[in-house]
Formats: structure tokens, C-alpha cells, sequence
């Protein structure tokens, strides 16, 4: 299989294969998980590594990228011992990608930016109560009370 180099802006070195290579624009764990689904097998870091021409611990960060972004890429998992190493790695076998356009990118709901805006800190942040809600008289009743036990023991 022959690889073709591209630009190395976002990809930092990596060889993209030329079976991938008509997705460049795409980010590299989408390249990743394309090239996982057309090899039709289970497919581990060292794979990966070997086809993009990178280390294994970065081929291992893109496997874990892939792993966690469920909504855009389905796979199938496992931890597979190899002879010869002590610890299980994850294999996937991705069965199918789904490729969003960047210009057809549209929020779905808009959602404030609560952290950025100013707040009062105390109850009003967290929305807990401090036991005076409702008794705005409160601390009026108890001095009037107060004063007028302080009257009437004087007498």
C-alpha cells in the first residue's frame, strides 16, 4: 500500500495512506477511523502506527479520541492480550463513520454561557436556600420581640 505525505499543518508528521487521502481535509481521527473501517478487521495502536507513521503512544491517544466519540463514529471494542506483553490493549472494528461538513454545522439549541457572566456569590449562585427564604419580616419580628420583653422586664 502507498502512503502519500501531506500538508504537515494539523497532522504533525503523520503519513496519511493514499486509500484516506481523498479526506485530508477531515480531522486526523476521522482519517483514523475511515482507514479502521475499510481494513474490515479488528485493529489495534500498533496498526495504526504502522500505517500513519507515527509513535505508538500518539497512534494510542488517537485509538482513545476514537473511543470516546461514539455519536460520530460506531465501533465495536475489546481489550486483547497479545503473546509477549503483560497488559491487554483496546482493539476496535469501526463499522461505520459519520462525516459532518463544517458548513453544514449548525447548533442545535442555543445554550447560554452561564460561567462568563458576573454573579452575586452566596445562596443566589447556587440556588440553596438559607432557611430566611419566605420570612422577609423575620429579623423585624425577633428585635420587636426582643424589645418588648427588654420593656416589660424593666417595669
Amino acid at each position: 500500500m502507498k502512503n502519500k505525505s501531506l500538508k504537515k499543518i494539523n497532522y504533525h508528521n503523520a503519513i496519511i495512506p493514499e486509500s484516506v487521502s481523498q479526506y485530508a481535509k477531515q480531522p486526523l481521527y476521522i482519517i483514523i477511523s475511515l482507514w479502521c473501517q475499510q481494513q474490515k478487521k479488528w485493529v489495534n495502536r500498533n496498526d495504526i502506527a504502522q500505517a500513519f507513521s507515527m509513535p505508538e503512544r500518539r497512534a494510542s491517544f488517537q485509538l482513545s479520541y476514537i473511543l470516546s466519540r461514539p455519536n460520530y463514529i460506531h465501533f465495536r471494542s475489546r481489550l486483547q492480550t497479545q503473546p509477549g506483553m503483560r497488559h491487554p490493549c483496546n482493539e476496535i472494528w469501526v463499522e461505520r463513520v459519520i462525516i459532518e461538513s463544517m458548513k453544514n454545522k449548525t447548533k442545535s439549541s442555543y445554550l447560554p454561557d452561564t460561567k462568563s457572566r458576573r454573579t452575586i456569590m452566596g445562596s443566589y449562585r447556587s440556588r440553596v436556600g438559607n432557611g430566611m427564604s419566605g420570612s422577609k419580616d423575620v429579623w423585624q419580628t425577633l428585635v420587636m420581640m426582643r424589645s418588648a420583653k427588654a420593656e416589660g422586664g424593666d417595669e
